[in-house]
């Protein structure tokens, strides 16, 4: 946070989370973080490859990008932290080299008591920017000029958390630039633009509260029951991200170990889904690589 006080626009989520005392997610970082510091081998060697990873993005990414960058770099905490609560131990960052191959070395525990060397590797498959992260974002970025609006819950009522283009970012934008006109609490509709000229509606609740944003999803009669993604595209998407850390897996002498989080916009897989995965993992690669699946960098009690 020192770092990315420096940048041009410091914005980030975990700032905005410090300055209105999120307990529960503060809590739940807290928590991770003092795990991973306990599972790794070298403390200041873990750290060190952390910060060498975030400073530069820190001090030079827009909020969107250093978002991600964080998120990625909490994962890798979040995975070390659950596979160490499973046996794994051991865990160091790997040499960095010209090539990336993996993040971590740790040591795998086998059934029969004796330990191996396993090599680990964490890929965060990230939700698109949707309805929610542009008010969010956008209701951010107007606070330091307005700062009532911090004091201002916005309660999406809509079916879906459509990934949002750049026209509906600016409608998204122009609409809550206004919302300091508006009557608290008070409820409006926001037309979103789409490609094939059909609008998106989006009704928007505006209560007193703790500056939240929240989407809340209408279900039977014309709605859809859910799930809220697309499982047949995001099993693909995901196939691609495996495929290319395989890949990249191949030179690991030990065993191959693989966690893919999913961070999906409603924070919702199925079982199936994820059991799924780690068939179609065990087939092509003969069991030569283990799949951990997590879900909101959470390990989920589904795996094999």
């Amino acid at each position: 946070m020192r770092v990315r006080s420096e940048a041009t626009n410091p914005e980030c989520f975990l700032l905005s989370m410090l300055l209105s005392d999120v307990a529960n997610v503060l809590d739940f970082w807290e928590d991770r973080s003092d795990k991973f510091l306990k599972a790794v081998v070298d403390i200041d060697d873990a750290v060190q490859k952390i910060l060498i990873e975030g400073s530069g993005h820190a001090r030079h990414d827009p909020p969107r990008g250093f978002n991600a960058r964080l998120k990625d770099l909490f994962l890798e905490v979040c995975v070390v932290a659950d596979l160490a609560d499973r046996g794994l131990t051991h865990f160091f960052p790997a040499p960095a080299g010209k090539i990336k191959n993996h993040d971590f070395n740790c040591t795998v525990h086998c059934d029969d008591g004796q330990p191996q060397d396993g090599c680990l590797e964490v890929n965060n498959l990230r939700s698109p920017v949707g309805i929610v992260d542009a008010f969010v974002e956008s209701r951010r970025a107007l606070v330091s000029s307005h700062p009532g609006l911090s004091k201002i819950d916005i309660v999406l009522t809509h079916h879906w958390d459509n990934t949002v283009d750049e026209a509906q970012i600016d409608a998204i934008n122009s609409f809550v630039e206004h919302l300091r006109d508006r009557d608290v609490p008070s409820q409006s509709t926001l037309n979103l633009p789409t490609t094939n000229g059909q609008e998106v509606e989006v009704r928007v609740n505006l209560n007193w509260g703790e500056g939240r944003v929240a989407m809340v999803r209408p279900i039977g009669g014309d709605f859809p029951t859910g799930p809220f993604i697309a499982e047949d595209r995001l099993f693909e998407k995901a196939v691609s991200t495996i495929e290319k850390a395989a890949a990249q897996l191949e030179s690991c002498f030990g065993l191959r170990l693989l966690a893919l989080n999913f961070d999906t916009p409603d924070a919702m897989l199925s079982s199936d889904f994820a059991i799924r995965l780690q068939g179609y993992v065990n087939a092509k690669w003969s069991g030569a690589i283990t799949l951990f699946v997590f879900l909101q960098y959470r390990f989920l009690e589904c795996n094999r």
